[in-house]
């Protein structure tokens, strides 16, 4: 008969894979490797290339005069050339965003592609 009290603190996670990890109190490992997150961060990645690849025309057309068109586009560019990097710096993408946003005002607002990047950017490279 098993006497054995079930365990007083629990932690449950899920998505991701983990080596050797004990949390709490007299606690063991007894098996089992996995991996995190990884595979899902590189899809992620890879989502928001497309994405802003595939916004850029709207983006543009989106702004209210040539000279704004031009520095969407530029920024767009500028944004693309980051992500084209083995590790994009988050920080870099994040402000240049912040800039598109900002110089397309309302339009940006109403824009699902906006709004579906910003997600995007949020996921791969977390909050501001």
């Amino acid at each position: 008969m098993n006497t054995r009290k079930p365990p007083r603190e629990t932690v449950n996670i899920s998505g991701g894979t983990f080596t050797a990890s004990a949390v709490g109190q007299r606690n063991k490992v007894t098996h089992n490797t996995v991996s995190v997150g990884a595979v899902s961060a590189q899809a992620s990645l890879d989502d928001l290339r497309a994405a802003v690849a595939a916004a850029r025309e709207e983006l543009v057309k989106a702004a209210t005069s040539p000279n704004v068109q031009a520095e969407v586009g530029y920024e767009v560019s500028k944004i693309e050339e980051e992500l084209a990097r083995e590790e994009p710096a988050g920080p870099v993408v994040r402000g240049r965003w912040e800039q598109v946003s900002k110089v397309l005002g309302p339009l940006a607002a109403a824009s699902g592609s906006v709004a579906q990047i910003t997600e995007l950017i949020i996921k791969v490279f977390g909050g501001s």
